[in-house]
């Protein structure tokens, strides 16, 4: 029996983004009300630009401080990590693939899934892509190992 044919759009994870020029206080509160840890940054054309992580504003806060008025951008891109784009229709075979090809130390944590047009369309949800690398659920897991 073969297994169903996925592509990365099946595996998009909803996070929140803002284009570069939006103010420090509105991504403050998009930090606050939306309880998330992560921010894509993208560019006025929705462009994946990066991942921007309340722990890299503390500690450039905590550096120099800053003004909540002024625009993300104006904090220069250390503070936003670059991010790998993928195209949602990538077949989860061919991103075995692409992962398999890439250096073991590479530390990309997520990647950016985009339109055909190179649009943003949310992060890859890899914990949902687990079990097409062999990585059993913990459920199952717990149900066949786990005695209590």
């Amino acid at each position: 029996m073969s297994m169903p044919k996925y592509a990365l759009h099946d595996f998009i994870a909803t996070v929140p983004s803002c284009v570069q020029t939006t103010c420090l206080s509105v991504v403050l509160e998009i930090f606050e009300l939306g309880q998330c840890d992560r921010l894509v940054v993208v560019s006025e054309q929705q462009y994946p630009i990066g991942v921007l992580y309340p722990s890299r504003l503390i500690s450039y806060g905590c550096g120099v401080g800053f003004d909540v008025q002024q625009p993300l951008s104006a904090l220069g891109v250390a503070v936003v990590e670059p991010i790998v784009t993928l195209p949602a229709e990538l077949s989860v075979e061919q991103f075995r693939f692409y992962v398999n090809s890439q250096s073991k130390t590479n530390t990309d944590f997520d990647w950016a899934l985009v339109d055909l047009d190179g649009k943003f369309l949310g992060l890859l949800d890899s914990t949902r892509l687990l079990p097409f690398f062999g990585v059993p659920s913990i459920n199952r897991y717990r149900q066949t190992t786990c005695r209590r």
